[in-house]
Parts: structure tokens; C-alpha cells; sequence
């Protein structure tokens, strides 16, 4: 009876794990104009976490991209209730925070998102937290692990941030919180297992530039806390899931930093 139910729990797990691979492999990362991203439109609660809510926000940020890059908005709006090009803006960089923290059962709610807060040139960078997302505390955030805390890239050394490491490498990366590392204990206290880092994609924004070259103010990069515990023994499964979905933001941050440098 138990090599039975051993068996049908088994076929499950692989018939589920097959139905993930098509479902995920049936949308694309980039942002192909005319190539709406497939999403439901019905929305649901966010009380339990389900797989096609990250697709809904990107798709929603896609929208709000498609009105700005249609270029009938004026920078500001003289009939106050009507959006203007700026609120837009900032409705889109919502939903797109909104995805970063749908992006795995595992997110505890909280989006980072930071910006270069030096002029571009030389070896040397400095981003900073820009917008906190999602139930940040107070003494998270007065503690000094998050908002406005500067933070340094340097050509051929690893960062000592998880958002400056993943804007330095250009790549998504997830990493693991340890007491012996350079991690606020708050976040460990919070019950922060892992943080995701995900930079702008650069090459898609313009080849001739990476993180070196980018102007201040511009978006560098979105970190995402996690608490992972009993699914651990799965870490690179979920990690492999995570850095796909990971390229989803990498593109829409590169579309949104054009729609911010062609702003008035």
C-alpha cells in the first residue's frame, strides 16, 4: 500500500513538474512589441500565492510602457484629473515592483529598488536604495540596511551587496543570508532566508553602455527578500525557476530606464 501511494505521489510530482516547464516555457522574457505576454485577465487574491500573478503584473507593466512610448501624454497634465506622462511613470515602476514580489512562493512581500546615485565613468559605482515595496519595518529600514543606504561596485571585486554584486556581474543572483556575512541581522531576525538580486539588462537598453556608463538617478536593480526552510533541498530547482523569471524584470527595468531618459 505505501509503495503504491509512494508511486501515485511520484507520477504526481513529475506529471506537476512537467505541466510548470510547459506553462513557464510558453512565454518569452523579452518585450517584443505587438507580442502581448500571455496572462489571465481575472485577477486573484494575493492570501495564496499562484503562478500566472507575476504574468499579470508584467503584462499590466507592458501596458502602461505601450501609453507612455505612444507619446500623446504631456509631462504635466493641466486638467489635474488626468494622469500625466510622470504618474504614469510611476505607476508602472508599482506594478513592476508588484511583480518582483510575485515572482516565488518563497517572497516575503518586500521589493528594494535602487538607482545610481553617482555620475557615470571610471571603475568605481554607487547605487543607493531608491523605493522600499512591501511590509519593510521601521526598524529595518532606521537600522540602516535599506533605505538610502549607499552601496559600491568596483570593476573585478565582488560586492559586498547582493543588489551591487548582481549590477556588477549583470546577472540575476541569489544569495544566502549567514550571520558571518555582510547582512543586516534585522533581516535575519525577520526570518529572511535569501535575497534576490535582479540588475537593468544594459545590453538591451544600449550596447555601447554597461553599469560603468549609466546615468545618475536611472534604476540599477530590484532585491527581493525570501525565506526558504523546508524546500531547501530543492534550492537549485528554485533557483534555476527563479533566475527565468529573474529575466523578465532584467528587460522591463531596461524598457522602463529609456521610458525615465526619454522623459521631459
Amino acid at each position: 500500500m505505501l509503495a503504491l501511494i509512494a508511486s501515485i505521489v511520484t507520477i504526481a510530482a513529475f506529471v506537476l513538474t512537467l505541466a510548470i516547464i510547459f506553462y513557464e516555457r510558453r512565454r518569452s522574457p523579452e518585450c517584443e512589441i505587438g507580442k502581448p505576454l500571455r496572462a489571465r485577465k481575472k485577477q486573484r487574491t494575493i492570501a495564496f500565492w499562484t503562478i500566472g500573478r507575476f504574468y499579470q503584473a508584467i503584462q499590466q507593466f507592458d501596458l502602461y510602457c505601450e501609453e507612455l512610448e505612444g507619446g500623446n501624454l504631456p509631462a504635466e497634465q493641466k486638467d489635474p484629473s488626468m494622469p500625466s506622462r510622470e504618474d504614469l511613470l510611476r505607476f508602472a515602476q508599482a506594478v513592476l515592483l508588484t511583480a518582483a514580489v510575485d515572482i516565488v512562493p518563497f517572497s516575503q512581500g518586500k521589493a528594494n529598488l535602487f538607482h545610481f546615485a553617482d555620475q557615470p565613468g571610471g571603475g568605481n559605482r554607487q547605487i543607493v536604495s531608491h523605493v522600499l515595496n512591501g511590509p519593510f519595518p521601521p526598524t529595518q529600514v532606521l537600522s540602516g540596511a535599506n533605505a538610502y543606504r549607499t552601496m559600491s561596485i568596483t570593476d573585478g571585486r565582488k560586492a559586498d551587496s547582493v543588489a551591487g554584486e548582481c549590477v556588477r556581474i549583470g546577472l540575476p543572483r541569489l544569495e544566502r543570508l549567514t550571520e558571518k556575512g555582510g547582512f543586516s541581522g534585522e533581516e535575519i531576525e525577520l526570518g529572511t532566508t535569501h535575497i534576490l538580486g535582479i540588475p537593468v539588462k544594459f545590453k538591451v537598453m544600449n550596447p555601447a553602455i554597461d553599469y560603468r556608463f549609466a546615468p545618475e538617478s536611472l534604476p540599477a536593480a530590484i532585491t527581493i527578500d525570501l525565506r526558504i526552510m523546508l524546500m531547501r533541498p530543492l534550492l537549485p530547482l528554485i533557483r534555476r525557476f527563479t533566475y527565468r523569471r529573474s529575466q523578465f524584470i532584467c528587460h522591463r527595468l531596461s524598457r522602463y530606464n529609456d521610458l525615465v531618459r526619454a522623459n521631459p
